[in-house]
């Protein structure tokens, strides 16, 4: 093993009376197409290590995955592998209770940034216009009434789940858009945010950076204490990940896509997101779980947009020499 390799343990209490019928489905059902989908099995431990009447069983199994890319194969694979769900549904009724955790061999720390920011602040409601470009036009926007912090782009390659681009702004109330709102573009989505759970400044001058938003929907089914844990992780991330400049996780108001929250991130450079933020271990290690359908912690649904744009200046801390746009 490598100083690279991540470790996952899969920690599993099986009801009394289980065990053996989940050991079959686990050796028939999950282990085959582990390796296919980058799990290498290490071991796999019964705890009592002979079945006891009346008496829980501890299953646990450890994986090696081949580095930080290995990891986010195996999501990938998991996704697309039908098998996965599967399992979990065919063995539900057996299992009491379960854990997941993520380990790698390393006694040193990932840098971090102690600067909680300055408290985010907005200008009224803020709106996310998710636009549908015409094929070689670019949109002149048009709004109803005025708007402040008017800013947006086209998204750049790697943008998941979405249309062509974000055109973001302040405004005094919600505002319902018509389709004439945008000349040159469809309107996909308007989302309005709501409440702001919170977020920080780091860099309010911030110029010719990278703006990213995360929409996502949690499930109906999660409790209160489970999406207060999970946006408390969200927002964690920024002092995880120093590249995180500026930051806002948001409840979202309305939309057409049905999201629920609305976490937005702003870089220096395209490297903060796509190296800093996704290679993380806070990432991978610990939020990345909310995520995962295979993990029991997920509330999150598996359709999300992922959009990340170029931005002359802030979104997250519009310059206070804004101007309304009519």
């Amino acid at each position: 093993m490598n100083a690279d390799t991540i470790t996952r343990i899969d920690d599993i209490t099986v009801m009394p009376g289980c065990r053996d019928r989940f050991v079959d489905l686990l050796r028939s059902q999950y282990l085959p197409g582990a390796e296919v989908r980058g799990l290498e099995l290490v071991d796999l431990a019964l705890a009592p290590p002979v079945d006891v009447p009346d008496a829980e069983t501890g299953v646990v199994l450890t994986w090696h995955l081949d580095g930080i890319d290995g990891f986010w194969k195996t999501r990938r694979a998991t996704i697309e592998d039908p098998n996965v769900a599967a399992f979990w549904d065919a063995t539900a009724g057996f299992i009491a209770r379960r854990t997941r955790r993520f380990a790698q061999p390393s006694l040193t720390t990932g840098p971090v940034d102690d600067d909680p920011g300055a408290p985010v602040t907005t200008d009224g409601v803020h709106h996310i216009v998710l636009l549908n470009l015409a094929a070689d036009t670019e949109p002149v926007f048009q709004p109803p009434s005025p708007v402040r912090g008017s800013r947006g782009g086209r998204h750049l390659p790697g943008s998941i789940g979405g249309p062509d681009a974000s055109w973001e702004f302040d405004a005094d109330e919600p505002l319902a858009l018509a389709a004439g709102a945008v000349s040159g573009a469809d309107i996909a989505d308007v989302v309005v945010l709501g409440d702001i759970v919170g977020g920080g400044v780091r860099a309010p001058d911030l110029r010719d950076g990278v703006k990213r938003t995360l929409l996502l929907r949690v499930d109906d089914r999660a409790s209160e204490d489970a999406i207060g844990a999970f946006e408390r992780d969200l927002l964690a991330m920024a002092h995880h990940i120093p590249a995180i400049r500026n930051w806002r996780l948001a409840r979202v108001a309305s939309s057409r896509g049905g999201w629920t929250h609305a976490w937005e991130q702003e870089y220096a450079e395209l490297s903060g997101l796509r190296d800093d933020y996704m290679r993380s271990p806070y990432h991978w290690g610990v939020v990345d779980g909310w995520f995962d359908a295979e993990d029991p912690r997920c509330i999150v649904a598996l359709h999300l947009l992922h959009l990340f744009y170029n931005a002359e200046s802030s979104v997250i801390a519009p310059n206070a020499t804004d101007q309304p746009r009519r």
